[in-house]
């Protein structure tokens, strides 16, 4: 009797710790949704002196501040970013933004991370209203000076309604006028929800984004191709910043929201194990005498393990490859 009544007891109180733990707390703010303690908010309105954007601090952010331009979307379960056309905006442009900008010590604007060890942001957001242009830059790794002096965007992420495709663009210099390297994730449309992963590894700039099972990987060596970006530190930004100045029609505005954010950072960097190659292109016809460049694709884009030896199993006597993956036909 006394085994059985032991038995059942413990049923009952699993039952009742299980139907505990199962209960889901209410979403009550956007502080509810992310981590905000290292965060700022801007929004497209004036400050108290009419002089610069209205700014929200994270000691705020995390007492669940939410107003018309940022509040949380209960239904959705996402923080809801508006920012109108017709707006207060920072310095340097004319276009407004709802936009968080990272404080990585939650304080100061001057203290920010350089180019070495590892750096991550993961945001999952939607575009849920584009203005007349079609724009809106959702993620960004902008630059800035040790003292507190704006530099270049670095890169920037751009949901391109016209085209439905995400633009992912990367200075290809350390300067303000620097051109722009640009990748490309097609088929997005408005309101579906995409993952963005953006990466600096010790100088390389890596981004992953991913919709409805589609996945992209994108790199590129930023202080192998210009190592005057170590002038610089960087932050990170998200959020909803229209790229457009003119209200076409009363009300105009771009609209963004975000269901999850993340950020990483540490002063090293770990070695990434390979876990596959690809050669690109896979396949190919070639003519008598031309030279064929192929390219290793690693996976994942970051790994540490890069060191590739070329070599033609079958058909050296019509075809030769050199370090750097040139492949040459010769006339047999």
């Amino acid at each position: 009797m006394n085994r059985l009544l032991y038995i059942f007891l413990l049923l009952s109180t699993g039952f009742l710790l299980s139907a505990q733990g199962s209960k889901e707390q209410p979403l009550l703010s956007p502080a509810d949704i992310a981590d905000l303690s290292t965060w700022k908010l801007q929004l497209p309105v004036a400050s108290e002196s009419g002089t610069s954007v209205k700014e929200v601090y994270p000691e705020e952010l995390k007492k669940g501040y939410q107003d018309e331009f940022f509040y949380l979307d209960p239904d959705s379960k996402a923080v809801v970013f508006r920012s109108p056309i017709k707006g207060f905006t920072t310095p340097n442009t004319t276009y407004t933004r709802c936009e968080l900008r990272e404080l990585i010590d939650g304080v100061h604007e001057t203290t920010n991370w350089g180019f070495t060890g590892t750096h991550v942001m993961t945001v999952t957001e939607s575009v849920e209203k584009l203005p007349t242009s079609g724009r809106i830059i959702v993620a960004q790794i902008h630059s800035i000076y040790p003292n507190g002096d704006n530099g270049p965007a670095t890169i920037k992420v751009v949901y391109d309604g016209t085209t439905k495709e995400i633009e992912t663009r990367v200075k290809v210099e350390a300067s303000l006028s620097a051109g722009e390297k640009k990748f490309y994730f097609s088929n997005v449309e408005l309101g579906q929800q995409f993952e963005v992963t953006l990466k600096i590894i010790d100088g390389v700039f890596y981004a992953y984004i991913s919709s409805e099972g589609r996945t992209k990987a994108f790199s590129y060596d930023l202080l192998g191709t210009d190592p005057n970006w170590t002038t610089y530190l960087n932050y990170f930004k998200v959020g909803c910043y229209v790229q457009d100045d003119k209200e076409d029609y009363v009300g105009e505005e771009g609209i963004v929201k975000i269901y999850a954010l993340t950020t990483f950072h540490s002063d090293k960097s770990e070695p990434i194990a390979l876990k596959a190659l690809k050669i690109e292109p896979e396949e190919v016809k070639v003519e008598a005498g031309s030279i064929l460049q192929l390219s290793p694709v690693f996976i994942p884009i970051e790994t540490t393990e890069k060191d590739v030896r070329f070599e033609i199993v079958k058909g050296r006597d019509v075809a030769s490859v050199d370090r750097k993956g040139n492949v040459i036909y010769c006339v047999p």
